[in-house]
């Protein structure tokens, strides 16, 4: 059996160099097809498949985060989590950090660094399994008091760009948002925590009031701001820590209603796209991977069409061997083999050409403000894929012509110099047919990604982004106390606002079209029932200053927008959108009507015209605004509009500065 099969190796490889344009053709048509493809799946494959670095025992490792009335996978408060990780028994360990790590100030020699940290509970590294290269992780009694504790883990890649490797960077102060903390460890090379965004450095939660983020997070139940990680303990599957973490949240639903209102938990295992995104990628991932799938398709029914043409010209051959008693088995495996070795062949190719692709792919991905924790390469399982792709897709396109081509009428064959039966004809008319119907699928597939883009393009967003420019800033990187802040935002627009050039401008907390939004609690109609579904609506914010709703060009439909009277000490007022005012009031005036918000008591002093606020593809959402001279948050967007033409970011980085 093996000198046959290595007899059919050398006939085969002798056939093909033979005729080198076809087999060329061949290979050039198939390492494109099996390059695109194995590209998304080693894409794929880092993104979905393989757990985040420098975690031990990843399996074991699960994510949870809130829902809301069933559904979603969001963050939850601290007092929440304390409460999940004393009541556990299903999980050895149970962890909290932000899933977006947040902007900080490093102090240097040249002034303020922008670097970015996560805040996490004192047992985030001890449940992830994870070890220091230099120093140590935080203590135990590192996360128990609120600002008692001023110390950071750095990760290795900042502690390698940042500070040159250096060893006595252990025990070293650095100044963070003005506070000092101390360095007490270096994270292991690779290790990013257990989510795609790499953070310069990790701090206690306990420390965010240093890093001026407000005391209350740390008591307040309605603050979602924290997600978690926990372990689970051994020969406990995933359900029953479900199950166990949903009662626990059922008893917080009972003991708190009114944080925890329709709150619950999911638990999902761990994935550096946790919750919901995993789905996201998972589809686009999908999506990318059917595209290729069809190139695939189309270069391997092109070729299985020409493989069917070249057996075709060998039927006197064929004919001949079979007549000196060569059997039809043995013929039809010398067939699949030429197929097969053609197919490996370019698989070879594809894999190398699969490389380069995804190299390409790494240098088109914008720079982020916070760096992605991952680095696409072929290992095993693509490996694996693309050999059992290349040896599938061969035994399909060599067997069909084998079948065909093995099973002639000998007389006409031995009298024939080529050509084909009827029946090998209608094959070869067959397989053109599919060839032209999946590369028109594949045509009409880009012709509806390019009518979804122009559709895209079309969707009227609510307001005009057009000569709007934008410069973000966070007011905590310098510790402006409420009072500072507030001056500080006055100052920026009267300056900003007298350049030459600006027409208008004003401060937004929330970023249009930004993936995301802002919640500043619940509202409530006065004196309305307790079960009054107006009660219960889920609501986006932003904080904004005069000026905001003309900037953008966003009309205000009744009533008025916000004006410099509408500052702290005067009757809180609040601008609500048109899907809002329509579910609290239904054919009713909206203006002068009041909601509550906590204990403070809103008045309604305008309608704003309905917008696109996270994403373009959004269903009408309620979305409520608030003057910042009566709502202080100081993490804002500058929004400029300049007339066309104008750059107005050099003078505004000046009078910031």
């Amino acid at each position: 059996m093996f000198d046959t099969s290595r007899q059919d190796l050398r006939y085969a490889a002798r056939t093909l160099g033979q005729s080198p344009l076809f087999t060329v053709t061949a290979l050039l048509s198939l390492a494109i097809g099996i390059g695109a493809t194995t590209a998304i799946v080693t894409v794929a494959n880092t993104l979905l498949l393989r757990p985040p670095p420098g975690i031990g025992d990843p399996e074991r490792v699960v994510h949870i985060g809130r829902t809301q009335d069933g559904s979603g996978f969001d963050n939850f408060s601290y007092p929440n989590f304390v409460d999940y990780r004393a009541e556990t028994s299903t999980l050895t360990g149970l962890a909290a950090f932000q899933m977006e790590p947040r902007s900080l100030s490093l102090a240097g020699p040249d002034g303020g660094e922008a670097v970015k940290g996560s805040l996490v509970s004192g047992t985030f590294f001890e449940v992830l399994q994870a070890k220091p290269a230099l120093g140590r992780f935080f203590a135990p009694d590192e996360d128990r008091a609120p600002g008692a504790s001023p110390v950071v883990v750095l990760s290795h890649r900042f502690w390698r760009e940042r500070f040159a490797r250096d060893p006595g960077v252990i025990g070293r102060t650095i100044v963070l948002n003005g506070s000092p903390f101390t360095v007490v460890g270096v994270a292991e090379q690779g290790f990013q925590g257990p989510i795609v965004l790499v953070p310069d450095l990790w701090a206690p939660i306990m420390a965010s009031p240093l890093l001026g983020m407000p005391a209350d997070l740390l008591t307040s139940r309605p603050s979602v701001w924290l997600t978690a990680v926990g372990r689970l303990a051994p020969d406990v599957p995933l359900g029953a820590a479900q199950a166990e973490l949903s009662t626990i949240a059922h008893r917080l639903e009972q003991t708190y209603p009114e944080a925890n209102r329709g709150k619950g938990v999911r638990v999902m295992p761990s994935s550096v796209f946790p919750g919901e995104l995993r789905k996201m990628v998972s589809g686009f991932m999908a999506l990318l991977l059917a595209v290729a799938g069809l190139v695939l398709l189309i270069a391997s029914t092109n070729v299985a069409g020409m493989l069917l043409a070249r057996v075709a010209s060998r039927q006197r051959e064929i004919a001949v061997r079979l007549a000196l008693g060569a059997t039809r088995a043995r013929l039809m495996r010398q067939l699949v083999t030429e197929s097969v070795m053609l197919f490996v062949a370019a698989g070879v190719g594809g894999v190398f050409l699969a490389h380069w692709l995804v190299r390409g792919l790494m240098m088109l991905v914008p720079r982020l403000p916070v760096p992605l924790g991952f680095e696409p390469s072929i290992d095993w399982r693509v490996l694996a894929f693309a050999l059992v792709l290349s040896l599938g897709s061969g035994l399909l396109a060599g067997l069909v012509p084998a079948l065909q081509t093995t099973r002639p009428a000998l007389t006409p064959a031995l009298k024939s110099e080529g050509g084909g039966s009827g029946r090998r004809l209608r094959l070869r008319s067959g397989l053109l047919v599919a060839q032209i119907s999946f590369s028109m699928l594949l045509l009409i597939t880009a012709g509806l990604f390019g009518r979804a883009l122009m559709h895209a393009r079309g969707i009227d967003a609510g307001f005009e982004p057009r000569d709007v420019q934008l410069a973000s800033m966070d007011l905590r990187l310098v510790n402006y106390e409420e009072a500072r802040g507030t001056r500080f935002a006055t100052a920026l627009l009267e300056r900003v606002r007298a350049l030459p050039g600006v027409r208008s401008a004003a401060l937004s907390a929330a970023l249009p079209l930004g993936g995301s939004g802002l919640g500043l609690g619940g509202l409530r109609i006065p004196d309305a029932p307790a079960d009054d579904e107006r009660n219960d609506l889920r609501t986006d914010w932003n904080v904004i200053t005069p000026g905001y709703f003309e900037t953008l060009r966003l009309p205000i439909v009744h009533g008025r927008g916000f004006t410099e009277a509408d500052r702290e000490g005067a009757v809180p007022v609040v601008i609500i959108n048109e899907t809002l005012a329509g579910r609290l009031w239904p054919n009713e005036p909206a203006i002068g009507k009041t909601i509550r918000n906590d204990e403070i008591l809103l008045t309604v002093v305008g309608v704003a015209r309905n917008a696109k606020y996270r994403s373009l593809g959004e269903d009408p959402r309620n979305f409520v605004y608030v003057p910042l001279a009566q709502r202080y948050f100081p993490r804002t967007t500058l929004f400029v509009r300049t007339t066309p033409g104008v750059a107005a970011a050099a003078p505004i980085r000046r009078i910031v500065a």
